[in-house]
């Protein structure tokens, strides 16, 4: 899910388009997975998603718009 999040299509944006995109408005963009134990309890585990995004200052209205459509529009048919 994290790879595909980050190199499918988004809103209008087929996955080409929308590389270009991220590549001509960000230094980063990603998203990963990560499952953290409970030193408390040996056997509970919490998983985590995090998103890691930079931008130039001018950038950062881009780079959010970016991460809203694909958060809440991905289109993983397009890959």
């Amino acid at each position: 899910f994290c790879t595909a999040l980050t190199q499918t299509g988004a809103g209008d944006l087929d996955y080409k388009q929308f590389a270009q995109q991220v590549e001509g408005s960000t230094g980063t963009f990603r998203a990963y997975h990560s499952i953290v134990d409970d030193p408390a309890q040996l056997d509970v585990f919490t998983p985590h998603i995090f998103f890691r995004s930079s931008a130039l200052e001018r950038n950062i209205p881009k780079m959010f718009e970016l991460w809203n459509a694909a958060l809440q529009n991905p289109r993983f048919h397009d890959t």
